[in-house]
């Protein structure tokens, strides 16, 4: 697989960018999909026809040269014509697609299941989605029945059953059978994180604070500024929020209906394998889910979240890393660092040399032999050779 690009690897599929030579002068050559071993599945019949992944239903979507989009199986077999302006992945196994400035849905075998009337939509999620026609929101289901009316001025995706509408200026909520559940009085409601608390983040003028579905107050409001902090956890999706106030944050847990600690950071991030980032005076850390601290806030403010149980850090302009109890398993002293990817991550010494050591900072691909060099994924990692030359290596380097 020389002088290629290859995309990451979905249900064991990807395509390959190839070019051919003519005249010593480079061309793009046609796109490729094949399997994790190296198998040919097919070949899109022209060279100005690109793909960027396969989709988890076995399908992808191809672009051509006028920008117009198809759907194509893994036989090759197009599900539709060039006919679409753009089509995109969506929840429960429909793709929107846009078709002369409208939005519609279809299937993961080509077929219409809603037809592209619509001027805006939202994410299908509970088999329903927001769509609108003209200024009017209202909700469809999968057989493009109407199950909220078009009445709203702005509806949100729907989540426990729950959906946050807007009707003259002001947010409520409402569920699938277009009941009131909270009136409308809100300047902002959100129920996108209310998976795990059932706790919906609201704002009344200029302060924000927490309700529950029964318009229960959970947290008053009295604070700044209020962030849903996302996980990769799905177990902790809507459950920690970033609390601000004066200036400074607290971790909050809406499961537990309690602070974890005290408006002591400047930043709370992301949580990622239990462990959030946070900053106080530019300088970084981590803590976990009860509060504790993980790593204290001496690192170099640099974006880093946890992930297969490292986290990257930077001192001194020099990067290393931290297990999950926060001890230092890789000291700071590489040029770049990049997350650890299949156990293994891509490197860039003081001499400015690539290669890749392992979590004990075992050198694992020697440093100099390869450069222009990408993560591992499914075994295999992009390099390059020399000035031209692109091929892919195994963990132990061997191309």
């Amino acid at each position: 697989m020389k002088n290629c690009y290859l995309n990451d690897f979905i249900n064991g599929k990807t395509f390959i960018y190839g070019q051919r030579t003519v005249d010593k002068k480079v061309f793009a050559g046609k796109t490729c999909c094949v399997d994790n071993k190296g198998n040919r599945l097919f070949v899109l019949p022209n060279i100005d026809m690109s793909a960027d992944k396969v989709e988890k239903e076995n399908v992808a979507i191809i672009e051509n040269s006028d920008w117009k989009c198809a759907l194509v199986d893994m036989k090759g077999n197009f599900l539709t014509d060039f006919v679409y302006d753009n089509i995109s992945t969506s929840e429960d196994g429909l793709f929107c697609v846009e078709k002369d400035k409208k939005i519609g849905y279809i299937d993961s075998k080509g077929n219409e299941v809603i037809p592209a009337i619509y001027d805006g939509c939202h994410t299908f999620s509970e088999g329903l989605v927001a769509v609108c026609q003209g200024d009017d929101w209202g909700m469809v289901d999968f057989n493009n029945a109407t199950i909220i009316p078009f009445e709203y001025e702005d509806l949100s995706t729907c989540y426990n059953n729950t959906i946050c509408a807007m009707k003259n200026g002001k947010w409520g909520l409402i569920n699938r059978n277009n009941e009131i559940l909270v009136n409308f009085r809100y300047d902002y409601l959100d129920n996108e994180f209310s998976k795990n608390s059932f706790c919906y983040l609201a704002r009344i003028h200029n302060k924000w604070g927490l309700i529950d579905n029964y318009d229960n107050l959970v947290e008053d409001f009295v604070y700044d500024f209020i962030t849903a902090i996302s996980c990769n956890n799905n177990d902790n999706i809507g459950e920690f929020f970033s609390f601000e106030k004066d200036d400074k944050c607290a971790l909050y847990s809406a499961k537990r209906r309690m602070f974890l600690t005290d408006f002591i950071y400047d930043n709370i991030d992301f949580c990622s394998e239990n462990r959030f980032r946070v900053t106080v005076d530019k300088k970084d850390g981590f803590i976990d889910t009860n509060g504790d601290i993980i790593a204290p806030t001496i690192h170099d403010n640099f974006y880093s979240m946890y992930n297969e149980g490292i986290a990257i850090v930077k001192q001194d302009g020099l990067y290393g890393a931290l297990n999950l109890i926060g001890q230092n398993v890789i000291p700071c002293e590489y040029k770049s660092l990049n997350n650890f990817s299949e156990g293994l991550a891509l490197a860039v010494n003081q001499n400015y040399e690539e290669g890749y050591i392992d979590k004990n900072n075992n050198i694992i691909v020697p440093f100099g032999k390869f450069k222009d060099c990408f993560d591992f994924h499914c075994g295999v990692a992009r390099v390059r050779i020399d000035d031209s030359e692109i091929t892919y290596i195994d963990k132990k380097g061997e191309c």
